[in-house]
């Protein structure tokens, strides 16, 4: 359990507990901002966003390296809260094959992600990256195979919010600006256990060309390939994980139609116990 200075601040959804006890401050990221201005950076924008309806997709991803067929008990019971709790949404879980073939049908117009995603075998960078091209694609809610639901995902996000927010994620960990924990790269460091979003939400796009340039960036350090990386906690964290996710949203949210807007609007501090008056962000 994370120690007392991480306790929740008063949020529009007061608390979501997962079974890892984390504290989970939700942000709602509203407006499908365009991409138009950086098209150099991106090799084909999701066309899903203008087709998606007012609400959020019910669907619930889960990631497994095989499957349920030698899932823990424990895992096995996880799934069931989410399932008994949300039983108008389909469930799936992707496992480490089923992975590149939903890549291959999914992105078949997008040859870079293809290539990637095929050469990338480290499980936990791979988890990773299809976590974020599942919500890209078709959207709903990804949370990780361990964590336990508590409450309906219908509840999450109040009604009058739900035509406008698009994507809902938590604050996985804040410093207070009491220095960072051992190992940690920031001081304020955005969840991606669980994330709810809409299909073809800009954060997602930039989760995922961000985490290919630092797979390739580490495969250059290690003077390999992208198949023959190795990594350590560190590694995961700043190449795919939640490090090189918030560094990712935080750079797009100081843009705004190509023009840098003023950059410590949405530094760390921006965030940090976060309250009813600062929570949507409309970026």
């Amino acid at each position: 359990m994370l120690p007392s200075q991480l306790r929740s601040t008063h949020l529009l959804l007061a608390y979501c507990f997962l079974s890892t006890f984390f504290s989970f401050r939700f942000i709602y990221l509203a407006k499908q901002s365009s991409l138009a201005s950086h098209r150099d950076v991106f090799d084909g924008v999701g066309g899903n966003a203008a087709l998606t309806p007012p609400g959020f997709p019910q669907r619930i991803w889960q990631t497994s390296k095989t499957g349920p067929a030698d899932m823990e008990d424990g895992d096995r019971k996880a799934i069931q809260s989410w399932t008994k709790l949300n039983q108008k949404h389909r469930y799936e879980i992707i496992t480490h094959h089923s992975g590149e073939s939903y890549v291959r049908d999914k992105f078949r117009h997008r040859p870079v992600i293809q290539v990637v995603f095929q050469d990338l075998q480290d499980p936990m960078l791979r988890a990773d990256v299809i976590q974020y091209l599942i919500l890209l694609e078709d959207g709903g809610i990804y949370t990780d195979i361990d964590t336990k639901c508590l409450r309906s995902i219908e509840d999450w996000v109040p009604s009058i919010y739900n035509r406008e927010a698009n994507f809902v994620l938590g604050i996985e960990y804040d410093s207070f600006g009491n220095g960072r924990w051992l190992d940690w790269t920031l001081d304020l460091q955005l969840a991606t256990w669980t994330i709810l979003a809409k299909p073809g939400h800009w954060a997602l796009e930039i989760a995922v060309e961000q985490a290919i340039r630092c797979l390739r960036r580490l495969a250059r350090q290690q003077e390999t390939t992208i198949s023959e990386i190795k990594t350590g906690y560190r590694e995961v964290l700043d190449t795919t994980g939640p490090a090189m996710f918030t560094e990712a949203v935080f750079r797009r949210l100081v843009f705004r139609n190509g023009f840098e807007l003023y950059l410590a609007q949405y530094q760390w501090t921006y965030l940090t116990t976060v309250d009813l008056r600062r929570l949507n962000l409309t970026y």
